[in-house]
């Protein structure tokens, strides 16, 4: 069956009811069950809430058991008075065996009562009616005698997950609470539809890595460049650059004059200076062995040939034929390169759509990661007493208090 998960984990109604704390408004839940993708079976609900708004979380519930779907609720910590009726939305009501469920009857927050006896027992008669709605439909769901609920509301019940069964509160108690998924790969035959979508991206970024390599070794079969890694702790060395006739920089591994021995590298690169000879601006000749200067030779160096015409022309001679081999051999290798470089074009672009694959789905799972916290009224409170312990103490007690003066008051009232 495919199911779309909605979490309920804060107080439900507007947040400056609760002194700003993070609430769940009807708006957030209706958001939620409109992302819940083409097909979708089952809303899985999961609450964790000490109450909130009356109006609010009746809203909740409408919204719930008319979308179409079924509703599976599952309670997973707390779930407190308005909440509670949300809970009763599902056909199937689970709750795992360390959570609480708890009923009492509703009140109106200081300050919201005000005025005259005419106004305050039209509040009075409104609370009256929200309690006896809210106990019929407590009736309805768990089947419970309207008298029973009565006396379990007014003593302020908290039931433990075996207790709500017995009460009709919940249709199933949990060994313990499951690990869920807010995002699904449809294709997926894994129980934990999370655990899939995660081994898909693992083999994804697998498979772009192992992509990556090959391209890299393709740029270093090219260009003779081998890309290592650096030892950034290695602080103490001191280099030296000198600049070739062809423009480019090499580095010793010493700060010291050019001499036999010294480890030359690339400057731009790092990588290591391939063996043969290479010429300073200077005109000085460095002979490179296993990418260390094996001989230095100075601009005065002779040719080491006698001066004459024979052996000058013989020498002009080989060099021309040499200069032949040459822009044959550097002719092949400029083929070779022209292949090597359109492989490894097809190769950054294999790359390149991977790497476009992966960021969707990343993406993808931002979209669809639930936020539920936004501002909406709600008219009338219903929510534990310690979730009001504050500043201004304990309302549930000073409404319970004023309430009692009232009843107590005489008769006639002065204005």
């Amino acid at each position: 069956m495919k199911q779309h998960h909605i979490f309920i984990y804060a107080l439900i109604g507007d947040p400056e009811s609760f002194n700003g704390a993070p609430t769940v408004t009807p708006a957030d839940i209706q958001n939620q069950i409109n992302k819940a993708p083409a097909g979708t079976e089952e809303l899985v609900v999961h609450i964790h809430s000490r109450g909130g708004g009356v109006d609010d979380g009746f809203a909740i519930h409408e919204m719930l058991v008319n979308s179409g779907m079924k509703i599976r609720t599952i309670i997973e910590g707390m779930c407190a008075s308005i909440a509670t009726v949300i809970a009763l939305a599902g056909s199937v009501r689970q709750m795992t065996k360390n959570s609480e469920l708890m009923i009492h009857n509703p009140y109106a927050p200081p300050g919201a009562i005000s005025g005259d006896a005419d106004d305050v027992q039209v509040a009075a008669d409104r609370l009256a009616a929200t309690e006896l709605r809210v106990i019929n439909f407590y009736n309805e769901k768990t089947g419970m005698k309207t008298t029973e609920l009565d006396d379990l509301m007014k003593a302020e019940t908290k039931m433990d997950a075996p207790t709500a069964k017995d009460n009709g509160f919940i249709t199933e108690v949990l060994p313990e609470l499951k690990a869920v998924a807010v995002l699904k790969d449809e294709n997926s035959k894994d129980s934990n539809p999370n655990t899939s979508l995660m081994n898909k991206m693992m083999k994804s970024v697998s498979a772009l890595t192992g992509k990556m390599d090959s391209y890299m070794k393709k740029v270093e079969k090219a260009t003779g460049v081998t890309f290592e890694e650096k030892d950034n702790n290695d602080d103490d060395t001191q280099n030296r650059d000198f600049t070739l006739t062809t423009g480019q920089v090499i580095s010793t591994d010493v700060d010291e004059d050019i001499a036999e021995g010294q480890a030359v590298t690339w400057r731009e690169t790092g990588a290591e200076v391939a063996d043969g000879d290479i010429t300073l601006e200077d005109g000085t000749v460095l002979v490179i062995v296993d990418s260390k200067i094996s001989e230095v030779k100075s601009t005065d160096e002779g040719s080491g040939h006698e001066d004459g015409d024979d052996d000058k022309n013989k020498d002009k001679k080989m060099t021309i034929k040499e200069a032949t081999a040459k822009i044959k051999q550097l002719e092949g290798e400029k083929a070779s390169l022209t292949s090597e470089n359109s492989g490894l074009k097809e190769s950054k672009k294999e790359v390149e759509k991977e790497v476009t694959t992966l960021s969707q789905k990343m993406e993808f799972i931002g979209k669809n990661i639930e936020s539920v916290y936004k501002p909406h009224m709600a008219d009338q409170r219903f929510a534990t007493k310690d979730e009001d312990d504050g500043e201004e103490g304990n309302r549930f007690a000073k409404a319970k208090e004023r309430q009692k003066t009232y009843r107590d008051a005489p008769k006639e009232a002065t204005a």
